[in-house]
């Protein structure tokens, strides 16, 4: 029984043919009540049942916990050897990882991350006006809130931007010395602008990741031009990660099939 693929069977047969001057072409058909990739062929009067090498199917589902039953589908049901890979970017099942298999047959997940996430990244390239930070805390950022930031809206709301004239320079955290004459000061009714918040972040938007963790944020003023900068610290955004690539982990770890942190090769 010849296996190849069917656009590379036709090459073959369409070279044979001319070479041999053949008055006749073999023809390829389908049949009845056979999967795609098992084909007729026809050549010089004879019949032959020629199967090609099935190509791989890849399908999309909605959360990670979808990923362990579909691999304990795969080793009872479609005959495989299973196995996941998984990364901060998606979850992926191989169907038949066993050495030497052919098969591409993969589940996946991609992991989306939340709108809260995706504007934290992007908040240490960004200054804020007064009206514009107050909003970022209470409206954009509303899921991470934490008692930190709920004073800091307060705080934030009641501040007032002032300049006056003083006979001796400083520098501290709302208050910027302009030279020995004039000094900039931030004034809040609220108590002090603190130098440092914590928001409660949960970085993905699957049903099955509800875990959040506090990232600490540096809160920053530009006292002459009235601006706000708000800086997630490196570290703690690695620890947010890191945490939930653990907890995905023992999440996947229900299926008895190998883990891998990383990708399926090609």
């Amino acid at each position: 029984m010849l296996s190849t693929d069917p656009e590379t069977l036709q090459k073959i047969q369409d070279t044979a043919v001319e070479a041999a001057g053949a008055s006749g072409k073999a023809v390829i058909v389908e049949l009845p009540h056979e999967p795609k990739h098992v084909y007729g062929l026809i050549s010089n009067g004879t019949f032959s049942r020629v199967t090609a090498e099935a190509q791989g199917r890849t399908i999309t589902l909605n959360s990670v916990d979808q990923i362990p039953p579909y691999a304990l589908l795969a080793k009872d049901q479609m005959g495989g050897d299973p196995a996941i890979y998984f990364n901060k970017d998606r979850v992926v099942c191989v169907v038949d990882d066993s050495l030497g298999s052919h098969r591409q047959d993969l589940a996946v997940v991609n992991l989306t991350i939340t709108p809260e996430f995706e504007v934290l990244q992007t908040l240490g390239k960004q200054q804020f006006t007064q009206k514009e930070f107050v909003n970022l805390l209470r409206v954009t950022l509303d899921d991470c809130k934490t008692p930190d930031v709920a004073k800091l809206i307060s705080t934030c709301r009641a501040v007032d931007f002032s300049s006056k004239t003083t006979g001796s320079s400083s520098v501290g955290h709302g208050r910027e010395s302009l030279g020995m004459d004039i000094q900039e000061e931030v004034i809040s009714k609220a108590g002090e602008i603190p130098e440092e918040v914590s928001l409660n972040v949960r970085p993905y938007q699957d049903r099955a990741l509800q875990q959040s963790d506090d990232v600490r944020c540096m809160v920053d003023l530009d006292v002459k031009q009235g601006l706000f900068k708000l800086t997630p610290l490196p570290a703690d955004i690695q620890d947010l990660f890191d945490n939930q690539m653990e907890f995905l982990e023992r999440l996947l770890g229900e299926c008895t099939c190998p883990i891998h942190y990383g990708s399926p090769g090609k």
